[in-house]
């Protein structure tokens, strides 16, 4: 729906995500307004939870309890509980129902001068509006970017490569779809001259019916592929067609009629045929089956591990891990699946949960040796290593990704920038990077981090904003507290302390002392700090409340390097103490190899200094 809309008296507000009546307005959270709109397009008729989870999470593995929640926030909201329900209505075994009618509320319509073409006066269609909105937000911050690509001879040749749809009669070949749209993507990404949206911002649009010249307008591209496939018995049929942006024309189409055992093979076909269809020239071989696979049953097993990626909770890497092994048993040869199962638990609130780092360094090792040249597995390997601290191993495996000019060597190569210091370089490739993946939240991320770290806090909250407003989560919420820190203006960081509501209780409880920074001060002191994200975000708080010495204190807990750089931090970095932490961390030997942070240079022939 995406447009505001009364109910029982209220008036719902999506876009800005509050609830308003009688002058007093709530404000709910993004998955909790999300689910409200969801009940209010159902038109009073039951929408199930299966149907909730799949419009509010798609491709995500959440629980009825995550649901509930949202539930119980829209009841306080509107003043109501399950027992005496008017608006949300419970259907036992079921789902839930909007029990008052649903009205769309009047708005004024904006007056068109007289002397705009008659194209230019039409409205986008409420559909598609909340999506356009948000998408415009975050191209007005890529504006103020310089185009790396001015002064190029001739058009630069784009292509975003949508999310096929499953067409099959039992709606059970998701995965294969998702996954072969994921090799189109990177094998279209060998093609020189040709500029490919990432993974992560096309599938922005899974599921949404949407017309594909707003879809490449949105992406920057100026040719859209989609197309569908269909399972019958053991056969497959998968349809592909080339849109050019600029007139909506097909420029190809083709269809597909393929055993379904020889899947692997369609790949290959239908990013040659695009390459003809584009007159570009391929300049890299073909690679053989994309996963390093010719099973079937191995492939299909590393495509639903693929399928719930998003999914960070133990349960759900733990059945992805399970996918991944049993892909492994079948094909003991399968690199990515090895490769996928060295970067499963390098996630940070998981590290604590068991011994991650000698598991995946097994993993790793035998996905090296399977196929060291594999981008899939040097992609694995530069995460990995990483998240060790063992930098120049990273930096190694990430030129070998760039020589292959891989959709993906942004992603680790932006995180070992920022990790080590690197806030410039860092900058200029995220810049780069968010171009070819304009909705990726990866990308933002860690250019949110850029920003900041080379002192340019406006943009670095743009896209804390962004983040946020997508998610809602607490890691967005997190990270948006942490970059308003090192903002001059102390009243950036109220919105962000508003936001944090209860999701960490040690965020919560400082936030409530505020604006005694003593007391603040004090209560952190007395704290006992054992969660990632409290680790995370303590020796940011300490560095804010004015104690660079507990600061560093609480960074030698920490279980990552991200705030090491941000500003707030700049009276932390001086302390004699935070040379002992960086020599620990092993990014002396690294910077003296490939280069000097922006924030430490060297002092002699052994010594250094960072500022």
């Amino acid at each position: 729906m995406s447009r505001d809309f009364s109910l029982d008296g209220w008036s719902v507000r999506p876009q800005r995500g509050v609830i308003e009546r009688d002058g007093a307005t709530t404000r709910l959270k993004p998955k909790a307004i999300a689910v409200l709109e969801c009940l209010a397009r159902s038109g009073g008729e039951v929408v199930t939870r299966n149907e909730l989870f799949d419009a509010v999470w798609p491709g995500a593995e959440v629980s009825d309890a995550t649901l509930s929640q949202c539930i119980v926030e829209l009841r306080q909201a509107f003043g109501e509980t399950a027992k005496d329900a008017r608006i949300i209505e419970t259907i036992p075994k079921v789902g839930f129902r909007l029990a008052p009618p649903v009205q769309p509320l009047e708005e004024e319509t904006p007056e068109v001068p007289l002397d705009k073409p008659e194209e230019d006066q039409r409205v986008a269609k409420p559909g598609v509006l909340a999506s356009v909105v948000f998408i415009a937000v975050f191209f007005l911050l890529l504006l103020w970017m310089q185009d790396e690509d001015e002064g190029q001879d001739g058009p630069v040749r784009s292509i975003a490569v949508l999310p096929f749809v499953d067409m099959s009669p039992e709606q059970d070949q998701g995965h294969f779809a998702d996954g072969l749209t994921e090799e189109l993507i990177n094998q279209l990404a060998q093609i020189e001259g040709l500029a490919v949206t990432g993974r992560t911002s096309s599938f922005q649009f899974k599921g949404r019916n949407q017309d594909l010249r707003t879809v490449g307008t949105a992406l920057g591209v100026n040719h859209v592929l989609e197309g569908s496939i269909r399972k019958s018995a053991d056969d497959l049929r998968v349809t592909a067609q080339l849109i050019e942006v600029e007139n909506g024309f097909h420029a190809w189409s083709e269809t597909f009629d393929r055993p379904l055992d020889d899947f692997i093979r369609i790949q290959e076909e239908i990013a040659g045929a695009v390459a003809t269809a584009l007159k570009i020239k391929l300049n890299v071989a073909s690679r053989g089956s994309p996963h390093g696979t010719t099973s079937l049953e191995a492939y299909e097993l590393a495509l639903r591990a693929m399928e719930h990626r998003k999914g960070m909770h133990m349960d759900v890497m733990r059945k992805r891990e399970e996918y991944l092994l049993r892909a492994t048993e079948i094909d003991p040869d399968y690199a990515f699946a090895w490769a996928f199962l060295a970067r499963l638990y390098i996630v940070g609130n998981e590290k604590s949960a068991w011994n991650w780092r000698e598991q995946s360094e097994a993993w790793l090792s035998r996905a090296l040796e399977l196929d060291p040249d594999s981008p899939w597995v040097l992609e694995s390997a530069a995460y990995v290593y990483v998240a060790m601290h063992r930098w120049s191993e990273a930096e190694q495996a990430i030129r070998k990704l760039n020589a292959l000019n891989n959709t993906n060597v942004g992603a680790p190569q932006l995180e070992l920038l920022v990790k080590s210091g690197r806030a410039k370089d860092a900058l200029a490739l995220g810049e780069r990077a968010i171009r070819r993946d304009p909705l990726s939240p990866h990308f933002q991320t860690y250019l949110q981090h850029a920003y900041a770290m080379n002192g340019r806090m406006d943009r670095a909250l743009e896209l804390s904003e962004i983040l946020y407003r997508r998610d809602g989560e607490s890691t967005s919420a997190i990270e948006g507290m942490v970059t308003a820190f090192s903002h001059s203006d102390p009243g950036r960081v109220t919105p962000w302390l508003e936001r944090l509501g209860g999701h960490t209780d040690l965020n919560s409880r400082l936030a409530a002392l505020l604006p005694d920074r003593d007391a603040a001060l004090e209560e952190l002191r007395q704290s006992e700090i054992s969660s990632p994200a409290d680790l995370y975000s303590a020796p940011a708080w300490a560095a804010w409340l004015g104690d660079a010495e507990l600061a560093l204190a609480l960074m030698k807990q920490a279980p990552d390097l991200w705030s090491f750089w941000m500003p707030h931090n700049a009276d932390v970095r001086r302390l004699p103490g935070f040379r002992d932490l960086v020599r620990e961390a092993g990014l002396v030997d690294y910077w003296r190899e490939y280069g000097w942070g922006d924030f430490c240079r060297p002092l002699g022939a052994t010594d250094f200094v960072c500022q």
